[in-house]
């Protein structure tokens, strides 16, 4: 008799401190959504003097390539726009993130659902003709849950932060390729030019050698200086090799960033000194790690993460949903009209 007044008292406090508990849980759910951002007062000049250069700051342009006036640099970052596989593929998982934000944000609406079904059954009794019976039938449902705890309002603040850090990882793709780009060309223009100034260089000491030569064969000079001559043009040529097999290896480089085969790429040449040098502001440090993508892509990730853990918690509590459905039959095939039918129009409503 005691143990069973202890249970009851049990139960009763319990269901007293039911109501507390399932408030806690929801004002959990509904705080965990939101990202507590540290505020951080950032100084509006650099405190290093050098590295102001007197340019105001600016915004940086997305064609930053075009101020280099490179026409070849130009048509290089455009073939790379249409044609690079790692573009194109960041570009897909965009798209992809995009849709997945849009099916997320299907449920702020309500689900609606149709079934139509038609069938014959024939009976045939001992001793008696078959018999034939025709059935028609058509439903419409429409479900919508509530969100109490806050669980499909998180689903979509994830998702949609899993589009923000694809859509920055896009960028910071973009950015990273097109850099490489820039540097492989301008690379290939300071191989060009190195490597014609080696040419220059192997038709000097080829000159000098046949002055050498002459002058040992009419005895002004030495063997050993015809020697010395001949280490120093094979020197030359020798350092002809290393650069001309850079240019080949910086040429394909720019082919794979391309999405092309080195096989059938080529490069314009031209001159490293008739690329025009931009002015870059440089600002502040704060104002350079803002306007990295890569760290924005981590910070949305972050942000999808905080989501996902009020989405874990909602999945545990119960949950409450609407519906209603109405279907009508007729007892022959395809025949739903009122001189047809066996019954009316049928509507269901249940809440679980």
């Amino acid at each position: 008799m005691q143990l069973h007044k202890k249970i009851l008292t049990v139960k009763k406090l319990a269901f007293k401190k039911l109501p507390l508990v399932i408030a806690s849980l929801f004002i959990t759910a509904c705080s965990s959504t939101q990202v507590q951002k540290p505020d951080i007062n950032y100084a509006d000049n650099y405190s290093v003097a050098s590295a102001q250069s007197g340019i105001e700051n600016a915004v940086v342009d997305s064609t930053w390539w075009k101020s280099f006036q490179s026409p070849t640099l130009n048509n290089l970052m455009q073939a790379a726009q249409q044609q690079s596989p790692d573009l194109l593929i960041s570009a897909e998982r965009v798209k992809q993130a995009e849709l997945q934000m849009r099916i997320a944000n299907a449920s702020l609406f309500p689900t609606v659902s149709a079934n139509a079904s038609s069938g014959e059954a024939r009976n045939k009794a001992d001793g008696k003709s078959s018999t034939r019976a025709e059935s028609t039938r058509a439903g419409v449902g429409i479900s919508y849950e509530i969100d109490l705890w806050g669980g499909l309002a998180a689903d979509r603040a994830s998702t949609r932060a899993g589009y923000d850090a694809t859509r920055y990882d896009q960028d910071a793709a973009t950015l990273s390729i097109k850099a490489a780009i820039a540097s492989g060309w301008f690379q290939w223009l300071a191989l060009q030019e190195r490597i014609a100034t080696a040419n220059k260089n192997i038709a000097i000491a080829e000159r000098v050698q046949k002055i050498v030569d002459a002058r040992y064969n009419n005895g002004a000079a030495t063997a050993a200086d015809v020697a010395q001559q001949k280490t120093n043009l094979l020197s030359q040529r020798s350092s002809l090799l290393p650069l001309e097999l850079q240019a080949r290896q910086t040429q394909s480089a720019l082919a794979i960033l391309l999405g092309k085969t080195p096989q059938e790429f080529s490069l314009v040449a031209g001159q490293l000194l008739d690329v025009n040098v931009p002015q870059i502001a440089p600002g502040t440090p704060a104002d350079l790690v803002i306007r990295r993508p890569d760290l924005a892509a981590s910070e949305a990730e972050l942000r999808g993460a905080n989501a996902d853990i009020t989405v874990a918690r909602a999945a545990l509590l119960p949950s409450i949903g609407l519906s209603a459905n109405a279907s009508k039959s007729a007892s022959e095939l395809f025949s739903l009209n009122p001189a047809t039918q066996a019954s009316g129009w049928v509507i269901d409503l249940t809440q679980t």
